[in-house]
């Protein structure tokens, strides 16, 4: 009777990066802290198709200026 090879499940490995930025509009903010989380996640060994932005978050913060964070979703 022939055994049928099953491989073992394993959990995928995830992690969350978070990046910070500002600009003199929303889109640069989000754009910066997009950048930033970004290269959080290669510095830590993580490819860029293995990560995918989850959240954004962008405030003014007076004279112009915008402030954004964003929230980088990785699995591998």
């Amino acid at each position: 009777m022939p055994q049928e090879l099953v491989a073992p499940l394993v959990a995928p490995e995830v992690r969350t990066f978070t990046g910070s930025g500002t600009g003199t509009s929303p889109s640069q903010a989000v754009d910066g802290a997009v950048r930033v989380a970004y290269t959080f996640a290669q510095s830590a060994g993580w490819q860029a198709n293995q990560c995918h932005v989850r959240a954004t978050d962008v405030r003014s913060v007076g004279g112009g200026v915008y402030a954004a964070v964003a929230s980088l979703f990785c699995q591998r």
